[in-house]
C-alpha cells in the first residue's frame, strides 16, 4: 500500500480484498467495544464524567497560551527544559541536536502519535542513532517495516500466527504461537536495549499546568523502562495536551482507559516531574506547533480535544473494512479524517472526509463529546470550495443541475424527454419491462385543479 493520504481509494480498494485483515479487526475492535461498554453500563456517573472532559478540554483550548505558560514556568523551576518547535523538521532537529549533545548511540522510545508525525525512528536511524520501538505493538510494527494501523494498538490488523512468523523469522526464536512465548522473546531482546541506551524518548498523555507534571499511560511499563533508565529523556507532545489542574487530570483518567482499551484503569500511570533523584539526569520537553494553531483558529479547533482514546476507530465501520493503513497517514478513523487535512490542508487529504458515512456512532462514543460528524462535514465542505481539487465530472454534474433549477422552462424540456427516453432503449430483457410513467406529472394536474 501506498503510505500517502491522496492514494485513500487505491487503498481501501486493496485492503477490502484482504478478508484476513477485516477478520483481525472485527475480533480486536468488538472485544474492545464490549468491555468499554460495560464499564459504562456499570458507572452511573459516566455522562457527567463525559460532561467534565469534555469542558476540561474546551477550557484548555480557549486559554491555550496561559496554560503552556503556566506548564513551562512550572516544568523549568523543577529543572526541566522546554522547547518550542514550530513545524516536525525543526522538532526533529531538535531531537538530534540533543543526542549528539550527549553522544547517544542507542535510543529507546515509547509509542508515541506526535513522533510518528515526525517519523523520527526512521530519522534517527538514518542518521546513525540505533532506535528501538519499546511498546509491543510498535516493536511488531517496526520489524515489519511497517506504518502503525491504530493510534492505541498498532499492531491491531496482525493476527497471532502472523506475530509468530514475524518474531521467529527477524529475532531467530524458535517458532511458536504461544503469545506468553513471544511477549517474552521480545521482552529478551528489548532488556539488553534498556540498559544500553543513552536517550529515552517518549510522548505524553497530559501534561498539567498547575504542577509542571508529564503524564505517561501504559499497561506494558515499557515507557517507565524508556524514560528512567537513560541519563537523557526528551518527552514530545503537541501543544493542545495541557491540562490546566491535577483535578482535570483525574477526570480525563476516568475516561482514557475505558475508552482505549475498556479498562476501568491503566497497568500504569507516571507523573514525570524534573529534578526527582533516580531519573534521568536531563529532562527535556518538546511542544510540538505543526499546525496546531492554524487549526486551534479554524471551525474544526475541537478536533484538537482529542484525547486520542481510538474509541472512533474502534466504532467506526469504515476503519473496521479498510484498517488503518488505507488511510495513508498518522491518523486515521473519523478523528484522522477531520485531523490530518486540519493540520497540514484539505488539500492534502482531500478525500478523508468522505470516507465516512456521517452515521454518528463516533460522536456517541467519544469520551470528550468532539462532533466528528460536524467536523466531518465542514472538511467536506472546504474541499468542495477547494477549486483546484474538486472533481470535474462531479462539478459539470452540479453545476447542470443549477443550471436546471434556475431555468424552469429548460428543466421542463429536459424533463419531457427523460419520460419517453428509457422506452426507447433496449434493456436487454424480455421478460420485465419498465412501468409506464403518467401521462401528467404530479405538478401539472395541481395546476389544472385536479387536486383539493
Amino acid at each position: 500500500m501506498d503510505f500517502s493520504p491522496k492514494a485513500i481509494k487505491e487503498n481501501f480498494a486493496e485492503s477490502l480484498r484482504d478478508l484476513t485483515l477485516r477478520k483481525n479487526l472485527t475480533k480486536a475492535t468488538t472485544h474492545t467495544i464490549d468491555k468499554r461498554n460495560a464499564i459504562k453500563a456499570s458507572s452511573p456517573e459516566w455522562d457527567h464524567w463525559r460532561d467534565a472532559g469534555a469542558k476540561s478540554r474546551r477550557e484548555s483550548l480557549l486559554h491555550l497560551d496561559r496554560y503552556l505558560t503556566q506548564f513551562t514556568e512550572q516544568f523549568q523551576q523543577l529543572g526541566g527544559e522546554v522547547i518550542h518547535a514550530a513545524t516536525t523538521e525543526e522538532a526533529r532537529q531538535k531531537v538530534l541536536q540533543i543526542i549528539q549533545e550527549e553522544q547517544g548511540r542507542i535510543v529507546v522510545k515509547a509509542k508515541s502519535m506526535v513522533t510518528e508525525e515526525l517519523a523520527l525512528a526512521t530519522f534517527l536511524n538514518d542518521h546513525g542513532i540505533e532506535t528501538w520501538e519499546t511498546d509491543l505493538g510498535e516493536f511488531i510494527i517496526q520489524l515489519a517495516g511497517e506504518h502503525p494501523s491504530h493510534i492505541t494498538a498498532p499492531a491491531i490488523h496482525k493476527n497471532r500466527l502472523q506475530i509468530a512468523k514475524l518474531l521467529h523469522e527477524k529475532l531467530g526464536q524458535p517458532y511458536s504461537e504461544d503469545p506468553v512465548v513471544l511477549t517474552g522473546y521480545a521482552r529478551q531482546f528489548l532488556r539488553e536495549k534498556y540498559f544500553a541506551a543513552d536517550v529515552g524518548i517518549s510522548g505524553a498523555n497530559f501534561i498539567i499546568a498547575e504542577t509542571g507534571q508529564i503524564i505517561l499511560v501504559e499497561n506494558e511499563a515499557n515507557i517507565r523502562l524508556s524514560t528512567v533508565l537513560p541519563r537523557v529523556h526528551i518527552a514530545i507532545t503537541g501543544i493542545e495536551k495541557v491540562v490546566p489542574t491535577r483535578i482535570d487530570f483525574a477526570n480525563l483518567m476516568r475516561l482514557l482507559p475505558a475508552s482505549a482499551t475498556g479498562q476501568k484503569m491503566a497497568g500504569y500511570v507516571s507523573a514525570l516531574t524534573p529534578g526527582i533523584s533516580g531519573g534521568p539526569k536531563r529532562q527535556v520537553i518538546i511542544l510540538l506547533d505543526a499546525g496546531r494553531r492554524q487549526m486551534l483558529y479554524s471551525p474544526k479547533w475541537e478536533m484538537l480535544a482529542c484525547i486520542r482514546c481510538g474509541a472512533c476507530l474502534n466504532i467506526c465501520p469504515i476503519f473496521n473494512r479498510g484498517g488503518g493503513h488505507a488511510y495513508g497517514s498518522v491518523y486515521p478513523g473519523p478523528m484522522g479524517a477531520v485531523l490530518t487535512p486540519g493540520l497540514t490542508s484539505s488539500a492534502a487529504a482531500p478525500d478523508h472526509a468522505f470516507a465516512s458515512s456521517l452515521c454518528g456512532a463516533c460522536v456517541d462514543i467519544c469520551p470528550v463529546k468532539i462532533p466528528l460528524t460536524k467536523l466531518l462535514v465542514q472538511t467536506r465542505k472546504e474541499v468542495v470550495e477547494d477549486k483546484n481539487h474538486r472533481h470535474l465530472g462531479e462539478a459539470a454534474l452540479w453545476n447542470s443541475w443549477a443550471f436546471l433549477m434556475r431555468h424552469p422552462q429548460v428543466l421542463q424540456f429536459f424533463r419531457t424527454i427523460g419520460s419517453k427516453l428509457p422506452y426507447r432503449i433496449p434493456w436487454g430483457s424480455k421478460s420485465r419491462r419498465l412501468p409506464r410513467m403518467a401521462e401528467k406529472t404530479f405538478l401539472s394536474q395541481v395546476r389544472h385543479g385536479q387536486f383539493d
